[in-house]
């Protein structure tokens, strides 16, 4: 799996979620995974869960820190759980840079503090692959719903990046590894 960390801001837009948005915009070709900050915009239109969109209004905060994960399977069940274990990995290395008196919660997939909301994550299904967005808040300014960011929890937002993609491409080395050693039974 290929990675970059872009330290320039870059406005999340839905063409992010597009196949090949990796490849065209940063010649990453194949699986990867792409880090960046910049706003997030995305009206509820957009939205690609249906029930969320049903529930609007839209998405806004005035800097995220962003990863943008590509992997070409077919499986979109399989993108969900990839969801998953990226806020499992996101939950997990933020723990390790708040205060230990601040509780982290995970509900579903995405992560709260205190009743505010921390993450928003998206899953797409393209004609070639399975697309995953995980957004943390940096500066939630503007969210349509009490939020928290990194800057208040006194974060760094490239650190925090940097541990999330180099645990997320360990995760799916080994999960290809394991899959490469199990045998048949016959």
């Amino acid at each position: 799996m290929k990675s970059l960390i872009i330290r320039e801001p870059i406005e999340f837009d839905i063409s992010a979620m597009r196949p090949h948005w990796a490849h065209e915009r940063f010649e990453l070709l194949g699986d990867s995974i792409v880090a960046f900050h910049g706003r997030c915009n995305i009206p509820e239109q957009d939205f690609m869960d249906l029930r969320k969109r049903k529930k609007g209004p839209g998405l806004y905060a005035k800097d995220m820190l962003h990863f943008v994960a590509e992997q070409f399977q077919p499986y979109l069940e399989m993108a969900v759980l990839r969801q998953y274990l990226l806020v499992l990995i996101a939950e997990e290395k933020l723990e390790h840079r708040v205060s230990p008196n601040l509780k982290i919660i995970r509900w579903h997939d995405d992560l709260f503090l205190n009743n505010r909301k921390l993450t928003v994550t998206a899953v797409a299904k393209t004609p070639v692959s399975t697309k995953i967005h995980l957004g943390i808040n940096i500066d939630p300014t503007g969210a349509t719903q009490p939020a928290v960011g990194l800057t208040e929890l006194g974060v760094d937002p490239f650190d925090l990046a940097e541990a999330i993609v180099d645990q997320y491409k360990l995760e799916m080395r080994e999960v290809r590894e394991k899959v490469w050693s199990i045998r048949e039974i016959k």
